[in-house]
């Protein structure tokens, strides 16, 4: 009788999805089995390998353009300079039944790294060897790396100076070198101009890239317009500048021939993605995934609306920050530095993530105003041509401020945040706001 009410109630269920449904559902379990014993004849063969030759399955997280760009040259880093050290035979693959974050990106992995097809079998393969050899990823042993670490999104922050030690893994060829000069052209960039990157995050990528509810992520956008002040002054001072981005809410409406709003025009392509952050004098941006792009290439960036001290980043080639300030909804108190981080302190503990905490507090991110954004547009530049000379008054503040920044902070017990601190909170912003470090 249960049985036969079983029956009915998926007969129900294909009667309302259609015939196609139906078959494609039976497609999908009839595939997954084929996975299933595939998986375990190659997982038999390797285990039987094992004594002659050991293989490791790591997986790129492929699908976030930060992770698959930072998390994957970081790996490589670690073991140019000795810190992995890696004897068995080593088989990437992406993240199954996701989208990659960006072809041209992967392309270009995948001429330094052996990236295998076919990641939904693979992955199974990967899960099984680590269930029957039990084997337990185990970080950080002796000051040496597993190559799983890598695996972990919170692994996507150079804690070790990797990128100021070593040399770029990714390399464009002399056909694309070609292309991106053609395409920079065709834009109204000339050859050896130098330019500037311009990237605000907003709701519309996630939205696109991976349909789904991230209002919670909400607390990390910028509105775009903040940065025309920047971009006129920049263009005036004759760099060209570039807003970048994948998918974006509005247009970047600047009127001066050298700004150029990529991210709406019909040039932006994952391949200009890329090559923009490669080849930019350097990168203005605000705590996103495309962050991590001019890192690879280690152009400069300096990182506006920094949302928390939590997701500052410390390691060069950032150079300089400045952090959206915290405020009482209600009162509009603009909230010290020491309360911001005693407020978020439970983010340390995984009790609470941001947009939880700024509602049940009535918090709110203010954004930087054009005129602090393009302060430390100036200071950038300042930095850059050798110009830059700090007031004494400007160390005292960054060693205060430096002095109670939490950088033991750890979001997981194998996962630091922070090492040697090589970036700048922005003086002229410092300057606006000593109050909020006492």
């Amino acid at each position: 009788m249960i049985y036969f009410g079983k029956i009915k109630k998926k007969y129900k269920v294909v009667k309302e999805q259609g015939l196609l449904w139906f078959l494609k559902a039976i497609y999908r379990k009839i595939f997954s089995l084929f996975l299933e014993a595939i998986s375990l004849l190659c997982v038999a063969v390797i285990l039987a390998l094992r004594p002659v030759k050991k293989i490791k399955f790591v997986q790129l997280i492929s699908f976030r353009i930060g992770h698959y760009a930072l998390n994957t040259e970081l790996m490589l880093c670690a073991m140019d300079v000795g810190d992995i050290k890696e004897k068995s035979k080593l088989i990437f693959y992406t993240t199954p039944d996701m989208p990659i974050c960006n072809k041209q990106l992967h392309r270009m992995w995948k001429r330094v790294i052996r990236i295998f097809p076919f990641p939904k079998l693979i992955s199974r393969i990967d899960l099984k060897l680590n269930i029957f050899l039990k084997e337990s990823v185990i970080p950080i042993t002796n000051g040496h790396m597993d190559i799983k670490y890598f695996e972990n999104m919170n692994a996507g922050l150079d804690t070790r100076a990797y990128l100021s030690r070593t040399s770029p893994h990714l390399f464009f060829t002399k056909k694309e070198g070609r292309k991106g000069k053609k395409l920079l052209n065709d834009m109204g960039i000339p050859e050896g101009a130098k330019f500037i990157c311009i990237h605000g995050r907003d709701k519309q990528y996630l939205k696109t890239h991976i349909p789904s509810n991230w209002d919670y992520h909400n607390y990390r956008d910028v509105d775009i317009d903040n940065y025309k002040e920047t971009a006129l002054f920049l263009a005036d001072k004759g760099y060209y500048v570039v807003r970048v981005g994948k998918y974006v809410e509005k247009r970047f409406k600047v009127n001066h021939p050298r700004v150029i709003d990529y991210a709406g025009s019909n040039f932006r392509s994952d391949f200009l993605d890329i090559y923009l952050a490669a080849k930019c004098y350097f990168f203005v941006a605000n705590s996103s995934g495309l962050d991590s792009v001019p890192q690879l290439f280690r152009k400069p960036v300096l990182v506006c609306n920094v949302a928390t001290f939590f997701e500052v980043q410390t390691w060069d080639p950032v150079k300089l920050f400045l952090p959206k300030n915290l405020i009482h909804s209600k009162t509009k108190r603009i909230i010290s530095f020491n309360e911001t981080l005693r407020i978020f302190s439970s983010l340390l503990e995984r009790k609470k993530i941001h947009y939880q905490i700024l509602q049940e507090n009535d918090l709110e991110f203010v954004e930087n105003s054009p005129k602090e954004i393009l302060a430390a547009v100036k200071e950038m530049l300042l930095l850059l041509e050798g110009k830059w000379e700090m007031l004494d008054r400007d160390h005292e503040l960054q060693s205060v401020f430096w002095k109670n920044f939490p950088m033991n902070m750890k979001l997981d017990v194998n996962y630091p945040k922070h090492g040697k601190v090589d970036v700048k909170i922005s003086p002229s912003f410092l300057r606006k706001y000593e109050a909020l470090l006492e």
